[in-house]
């Protein structure tokens, strides 16, 4: 019985990191935080079972594609926040269009001198 119960969770498992894998290559982090309690139970449901090494290969190779998708997104979510400092302290922003030409976006800050 505890060999089925495994091979179920094991199943479950790469159909929780398949999900999870979509979920960040979509950008819809928020949906993350529910794989978490389901990512639990059968972790905890499939060590109760013999594991076959290659299966566990298998999940060991997709969680760590996962986990480098998670850094990836990471870098680049503190890198746009750290281009939006600097944007908001003046600096311009240069962007490419579908030519590769550079254009440089800066915001104007216009001051109006009031005399009495």
């Amino acid at each position: 019985m505890a060999l089925f119960k495994s091979r179920d969770a094991l199943d479950g498992l790469e159909d929780l990191l398949d999900r999870e894998r979509k979920c960040i290559l979509k950008g819809e982090f928020d949906k993350l935080h529910r794989l978490v309690a389901e990512k639990e139970r059968l972790l905890n449901s499939a060590k109760h079972g013999s594991l076959a090494p290659d299966r566990l290969a298998k999940l060991s190779t997709m969680a760590k594609r996962n986990q480098q998708l998670l850094d990836a997104a990471g870098k680049g979510i503190r890198s746009v926040s750290e281009l939006l400092k600097k944007m908001q302290n003046g600096a311009p922003l240069s962007t490419y269009d579908r030519a590769g030409s550079r254009k440089t976006h800066s915001e104007h800050k216009v001051s109006v001198e009031r005399r009495a």
